[in-house]
């Protein structure tokens, strides 16, 4: 991610997150009915510890700042992303003091009754029973093998796996497979959404192949099952660190990256990227708009004892950044990769077929059977389909107005904008983008 994308956070959608917290406490209080109509008796609890947790600092000089403890670590790009996205809601709303350790217990502060809230990665339920009944909690993790039950901002996992898919099947892959970590939930989630792309497209599902730690230890089980996988191949690893690994296995073994097998990962972490070797393509997790999500949470539960948090809120992708692992066609027919690079980096053009099969060199009837063939599809409906995909990545990731987006996809207008994404998923692009960025 640039410096330039850093410095401007809109870019990442955070205008969309300037709520009014008065208009959210009189929507919340309006809503709720009695607890005892509206709570089960285990959430009822809650709130109500909350409340008491919240309102014994009620007497507290007015604009005392709150005390907030970070639990976050910063070895990489995810842990260090969300703490910019919490300090530029500081920046807007005002300072909190705040406790910054990496996530250990023996890191706590003394006296956590002094504090008033807490934003980490709770990975257990004995993680969340360390801090003082009522103490707001908000969880920016799903690592481990269970969620807790706490208000959680993270990635829409199931969205990243798809959207992997969707990348490998853009470059004409045909046979899939994942890596991942067993037990966690956001592997979990990551893996469900990359089988059900693959899925939905008619093709054979993915093979797997977990562990528990790292690659290294469990090598040679690693290396029998790579070998064993035709190619060309295309590998999903659930994180970047898992990529990294991948990439030594595939190079140790002398096996082509990416003409034989193509990575990618997830979390886009600079360091981790540009230094394997080749550099790991991996997708963009918005972590800042996580932190920033996350810090308005909070703050909306400072402001408002009765404010119940969702549980669970996803915040969408900001796209794959591809590097060398996965930049090839892999397709066995000069025409039809040809094709594809051309659509790729015209895009933003008025494509039709007749010129694209020009470009590749054969008739138009050749290149609609040749892609029929080698992907299942016609030219038209890889042109559409890849205008939709950016057109809604566009929407979710950027504010860029519908003009604009029409324009980066190459339609003529708003009108067949709206008529485009209307038809994928049955919203229009203002209703899809309220969505997907708040």
């Amino acid at each position: 991610m640039s410096d330039s994308s850093l410095a401007d956070p809109a870019s990442h959608g955070y205008h969309c997150l300037r709520i009014s917290f008065l208009d959210l406490r009189k929507k919340e209080r309006g809503r709720c009915c009695p607890r005892s109509q509206t709570l089960s008796s285990r959430a009822g609890e809650k709130l109500l510890a909350r409340e008491a947790f919240l309102r014994k600092s009620e007497f507290m000089p007015q604009g005392k700042r709150k005390r907030v403890i970070l639990l976050l670590e910063t070895h990489f790009n995810y842990g260090r992303e969300i703490l910019d996205g919490i300090a530029h809601y500081q920046h807007v709303h005002g300072s909190w003091e705040c406790w910054f350790r990496p996530w250990q217990r023996s890191s706590l502060p003394p006296n956590l009754n002094n504090w008033d809230g807490v934003i980490g990665r709770f990975r257990f339920a004995e993680d969340v029973a360390l801090f003082p009944a009522g103490m707001p909690l908000v969880n920016v993790s799903l690592g481990g093998q269970q969620a807790p039950d706490l208000p959680t901002i993270s990635p829409d996992e199931h969205a990243i796996g798809a959207a992997v898919a969707d990348a490998f099947r853009e470059r004409g892959f045909r046979k899939f497979a994942v890596v991942g970590l067993a037990g966690r939930c956001f592997a979990n989630e990551r893996i469900a959404g990359f089988v059900a792309a693959v899925e939905a497209m008619g093709l054979t599902p993915p093979e797997e192949f977990r562990y528990s730690q790292v690659i290294r230890h469990v090598e040679t089980q690693f290396v029998e099952w790579l070998q064993s996988q035709p190619r060309p191949l295309a590998i999903f690893a659930c994180n970047d660190v898992t990529g990294r690994e991948i990439l030594e296995v595939l190079i140790k073994l002398q096996i082509k990256v990416p003409d034989e097998v193509a990575v990618i990962g997830v979390d886009n972490d600079q360091q981790v990227c540009s230094l394997s070797f080749p550099q790991l393509s991996s997708v963009r997790t918005n972590a800042q708009l996580i932190g920033f999500k996350a810090a308005e949470l909070l703050h909306a539960m400072h402001l408002n004892p009765d404010f119940i948090p969702p549980l669970r809120t996803k915040v969408p992708h900001l796209g794959i950044q591809h590097r060398l692992s996965s930049d090839i066609f892999a397709v066995d027919d000069p025409a039809v990769a040809k094709a594809l690079g051309y659509v790729r980096d015209h895009l933003h053009e008025s494509l039709h077929v007749v010129e694209l099969a020009k470009y590749a060199g054969v008739s138009r009837k050749t290149l609609e059977l040749k892609f029929e063939q080698f992907l299942g599809s016609t030219p038209a409906g890889e042109i559409r389909a890849r205008r939709v995909r950016k057109a809604l990545e566009l929407l979710a990731g950027t504010q860029l107005s519908m003009s604009e987006i029409a324009e980066r996809i190459g339609i003529r207008d708003q009108s067949a904008l709206s008529t485009l994404v209307r038809q994928k998923t049955g919203m229009t692009p203002m209703a899809y983008r309220r969505q997907h960025c708040n």
